[in-house]
């Protein structure tokens, strides 16, 4: 590779925005509350509880809380 040469990852994941997609163009599953869409049922179950509010799993560290035990692994 030369100096000066622009690197373009091959890589690169689209932005939340751009992967998600209307529910109707490809049958897909969609939130009645934001109208998000997915294609996979549990997917669409999982991201139902973020309208809940419901904080259950809380940092032993700080004051973060959250609905999912992933989320809080991952904070």
């Amino acid at each position: 590779m030369s100096i000066g040469m622009a690197v373009t990852p091959t890589n690169v994941r689209p932005s939340k925005r751009q992967r998600t997609s209307d529910a109707s163009s490809i049958g897909g599953l969609q939130c009645q509350v934001c109208h998000r869409s997915y294609e996979r049922a549990d997917h669409l179950n999982r991201h139902l509880d973020s309208h809940r509010n419901e904080r259950s799993f809380r940092c032993e560290e700080c004051p973060a809380a959250f609905n999912r035990r992933d989320l809080l692994l991952r904070h």
